[in-house]
């Protein structure tokens, strides 16, 4: 089996392990969170706007008709970001605080030894503790602040990779006898740059988790030492976050009631896989015979 994939494998099946028999006792602290990423992808959907086109050209059509758009369309959403903003980067902190420091090796190592002898849950401590970074005036801002330049950045590689083919298809002519193909192929750039655009996103995905246990780190330091950890692992990255995508089905499906599971159960793994990734993808923590 390849290394990696069974490296992920192992997240997996020691995450399942550790969730055994708390998935109760974790709803206290999951549920907020929960509830808080809801509202803030409810946020974005709310504030897109309704557009309909008409003629020929659907697409051609459809970004004409986006950038037509009444200014109170355009604030709303605006809005609709900032709100992710606010509510998703203290939100998505107090996960990576609250995981990374019981993904130590350790800190698993015990853990597991304690649900195999009797099925012991470790205590969870009290909400204070757990939402100070919504509740932390100096915490607060600093997770608005590094969602907000995360958001800017991943903007960014969205717009380069992006940004050909949208304004390809904004000026193709639908009476074009080429009309058709020149549509697949810009269509396919598109959606393959948007792939890679999520894929560069993870270079800033391990700044949470590092500010998350040194707050006083500074958030520029925060961005480049989680470049350079994700540098030559982006490509896992991708395939670790794809191997998430029944799980996400799962969540849809049941109408977001699978989120009391699979939130606890991936941000568990999203601790290891940092750690996995910070160790230079060698370091064996956790052993399935500890």
């Amino acid at each position: 089996m390849n290394a990696k994939r069974e490296a992920r494998q192992e997240m997996k099946y020691i995450a399942r392990e550790l969730l055994r028999g708390r998935v109760l006792t974790l709803i206290r602290f999951v549920a907020p969170v929960s509830v808080m990423l809801f509202l803030m992808a409810l946020a974005q959907y709310m504030s897109q706007p309704y557009v309909v086109p008409e003629g020929e050209g659907l697409l051609t059509q459809y970004f004409w008709a986006f950038l037509s758009l009444e200014p109170r369309q355009y604030i709303l959403i605006v809005i609709g970001w900032v709100v992710a903003v606010l509510i998703g980067g203290p939100a998505l902190m107090s996960l990576c605080a609250f995981f990374m420091p019981r993904t130590s090796p350790d800190k698993v190592r015990a853990e597991r030894k304690k649900v195999k002898a009797d099925g012991e849950t470790e205590e969870i401590p009290p909400a204070v503790e757990n939402f100070s970074w919504f509740l932390r005036t100096d915490l607060r801002n600093k997770a608005l602040v590094l969602q907000l330049v995360v958001e800017i950045k991943k903007l960014m590689w969205t717009a380069f990779l992006c940004g050909g083919p949208v304004l390809a298809i904004m000026f193709m002519n639908p009476r074009d006898p080429s009309y058709a193909a020149q549509l697949i192929i810009f269509s396919l750039w598109m959606i393959v740059g948007y792939i890679l655009a999520f894929t560069m996103g993870g270079k800033y995905y391990a700044a949470f988790y590092l500010i998350s246990q040194s707050p006083e780190m500074k958030i520029r330091a925060a961005i480049r030492e989680s470049a350079r950890m994700m540098r030559g692992r982006l490509w896992e990255f991708l395939l670790y976050k794809l191997s998430f995508v029944f799980w996400y089905a799962l969540a849809l499906v049941s109408f977001g009631l699978a989120l009391i599971y699979v939130t606890p159960y991936r941000a568990t793994c999203d601790a290891m896989f940092i750690r996995y990734i910070d160790a230079g993808g060698k370091w064996r923590m956790w052993e399935r015979s500890a």
